[in-house]
């Protein structure tokens, strides 16, 4: 009897290590508007390709939001504009962000960051990592808008930049569609202003399955290409 039971342990163990190599079960993932209507499509794609068998769930939110998701295990991956502080969450770089101050394409007057002193800031709410880079320009810079407008997501905010209400500074690559369509005008920001880095996040207890394994890996990959210029697609 006690030899069927060690053969029994013995099957499970086997089962548990065979059905661990096969990524599966569900995936939560986290990530700032910005990076989720840009670099995470194409993970997400990549991911479903090789990872049928797992379920992806996705959330977004501000930077602090999404930490909190993650400390929480709300979120077991997050993406955002913040490396976390927290002893138990661990935050590796995952890209460089090019930022703009973006307006309307009539708004003739505005040349330059400075300009924005009178107007309105269009921004996302507290806690947003893009805001806080914009407040420290202002401070820094001795920049004084009329005020804020608070938006709740990147169309909101480009509709209202378009439509004249005022400024907002976001990735470029978030921003670009709305220059190429001819509503919107980029202006470059001056170091160290003009980028931000964005960081992959995970608490350090998190279980790491074969789905969150392979996730990380694609995520590294696409970290590697934008990093180097590189589109092609993941593999």
């Amino acid at each position: 009897a006690k030899a069927v039971r060690h053969l029994e342990f013995a099957h499970e163990a086997e089962r548990e290590l065979r059905d661990d190599s096969v990524p599966s079960g569900t995936l939560r993932i986290g990530a700032l508007q910005t990076i989720a209507e840009t670099v995470l499509p194409k993970i997400l794609s990549a991911y479903h390709a090789k990872c049928p068998e797992v379920s992806l769930s996705v959330m977004t939110g501000n930077s602090e939001a999404l930490e909190k998701a993650v400390a929480g295990r709300a979120a077991d991956i997050a993406f955002t504009g913040e490396s976390s502080l927290s002893s138990d969450i661990e935050a590796e770089p995952f890209i460089r962000e090019r930022l703009c101050l973006a307006v309307s394409s009539g708004e003739n007057g505005f040349r330059t960051p400075l300009d924005l002193s009178g107007r309105t800031a269009v921004v996302f709410r507290k806690g947003c990592s893009y805001r806080k880079v914009l407040e420290r320009l202002m401070e820094e810079n001795g920049i004084h808008p009329s005020g804020f407008a608070e938006m709740d997501s990147t169309g909101a905010i480009a509709a209202a930049v378009s439509a004249g209400m005022g400024a907002a500074l976001l990735p470029e690559s978030v921003l670009r569609r709305w220059e190429d369509d001819g509503s919107m005008r980029l202006i470059e920001l001056p170091e160290p202003y003009c980028s931000m880095e964005t960081f992959m996040i995970m608490r350090k207890d998190l279980q790491e399955t074969a789905a969150v394994r392979e996730f990380i890996s694609l995520a590294g990959k696409s970290a590697d290409r934008s990093a180097a210029g590189v589109g092609e697609s993941l593999s």
